[in-house]
């Protein structure tokens, strides 16, 4: 019995499986996109990218391609986007020129109900450079709540920036809006066992 790559909210489907079914159907990805009766921009952010989707949009998509269950457009059982150490499970994986190398944090959600995950990033052009990138989701909050999470989001960077370099705090690279539904925000890098980790041993001497 295939694993579901269902959660309440989000369906994690596979853009492999999706291109290996549209191309035995021989379904071009243009119509795959433009003709399944859902958003163009969020049906071509799974054909393409692998993000995240709600179950209709997942259903839409099942019937389109004419398979059973969504199950047969998932992520294979060995290869589950469940695996804290895979980027699949994140909705976009790359921001501009930096892209997923991991995932470090799967979603957690704050006190204010606003969801992020922390992520190792590489740098595409200089390929040696790494950043801590953390992505806030955005797309279920209400315009009001867009405008007052943004004012909470930029804060942070810029006292970062700002402040400049410090030794008690990581370098700031950059932040910065990636569409309407993520907000990324970059520091460099610091190897080393996350706290989170190393608390799970015990606490601090």
């Amino acid at each position: 019995m295939a694993r579901s790559h269902q959660s309440e909210r989000y369906v994690s489907l596979d853009p492999e499986r999706i291109r290996q079914r549209r191309l035995a159907l021989g379904i071009s990805e243009h119509d795959l996109i433009h003709t399944v009766p859902k958003d163009d921009r969020v049906v071509r952010g799974v054909v393409q990218e692998g993000i995240r989707c709600a179950p209709k949009t997942a259903q839409a998509l099942a019937d389109f391609l004419q398979v059973r269950t969504i199950d047969e457009l998932c992520y294979p059982p060995d290869d589950d986007p469940g695996d804290p150490g895979d980027p699949r499970q994140l909705g976009p994986r790359r921001f501009q020129r930096w892209e997923v190398e991991r995932v470090v944090a799967r979603w957690k959600t704050t006190s204010t109900g606003l969801q992020f995950c922390v992520c190792r990033m590489q740098d595409t052009l200089f390929r040696e450079t790494l950043a801590r990138g953390k992505c806030y989701f955005l797309r279920d909050l209400s315009d009001e709540q867009r405008a007052q999470t943004r004012e909470r989001l930029i804060r942070h960077p810029d006292v970062c920036r700002r402040i400049g370099p410090h030794p008690r705090f990581a370098r700031f690279e950059h932040a910065d809006f990636a569409g309407t539904d993520y907000f990324w925000v970059l520091e460099q890098w610091e190897p080393g066992t996350p706290l989170s980790q190393f608390l799970q041993h015990g606490p601090v001497d």
